[in-house]
């Protein structure tokens, strides 16, 4: 199912619930003007209701965007656990849409700390088996502060696979990545279907 599909798919939802509703409203007004209860209360109420239902999905799509572009909220959602203090200089991307999701994450931690953030899953490899079992980042763009390599001196693990489902996804590739020089973590998720 592609983006544009999505977006036809949804615009096509909400104009029929729109459309519902201003009929709803338009007959409580005409209840109100011919001074017919039945007719305002029959009306009112449904219309009221779509309202609340409208305020409610619209009030959480906006809180999960605001989430998402908090860097903090997103390692919390990531891992399970707030930030460590030793945590400093966290960055994130996040990017979910129809069939498509990724999510770019990194920060400042000490080695310690990286090998305590465990992910289901996740295997460690060594950099050739990294570049053999993950030559690119398929399907997303990096953000300009992705600086993540192939380094012999790094840990890496990784999580791939078709019909994986973890994160909601056919296909999911995740990895996350220690630089030991500049002890920056990178984690990153790739979720298609």
């Amino acid at each position: 199912m592609g983006s544009g599909f999505v977006i036809i798919f949804w615009g096509i939802i909400l104009a029929f619930f729109a459309l519902v509703w201003l009929g709803l409203v338009a007959l409580t007004i005409l209840g109100w003007n011919k001074k017919k209860a039945w007719l305002k209360w029959c009306a009112g109420i449904p219309a009221v209701i779509m309202l609340l239902i409208g305020v409610t999905l619209g009030g959480f799509i906006a809180s999960g965007i605001l989430r998402s572009m908090n860097p903090k909220a997103v390692f919390k959602d990531t891992f399970g656990v707030p930030p460590a203090p030793v945590v400093a200089d966290i960055k994130s991307d996040v990017y979910w849409f129809a069939d498509t999701g990724s999510i770019y994450l990194r920060f400042k931690t000490t080695e310690d700390d990286f090998r305590k953030l465990k992910l289901k899953g996740l295997v460690e490899r060594t950099m050739d088996k990294m570049k053999e079992e993950v030559p690119f980042e398929i399907g997303s763009k990096a953000p300009v502060w992705w600086t993540y390599e192939y380094r012999t001196d790094w840990i890496y693990l990784l999580r791939q696979g078709s019909y994986a489902k973890q994160n909601g996804f056919i296909s999911e590739t995740e990895y996350f990545a220690y630089d030991r020089k500049n002890q920056l973590a990178y984690y990153l998720f790739l979720g298609i279907d």
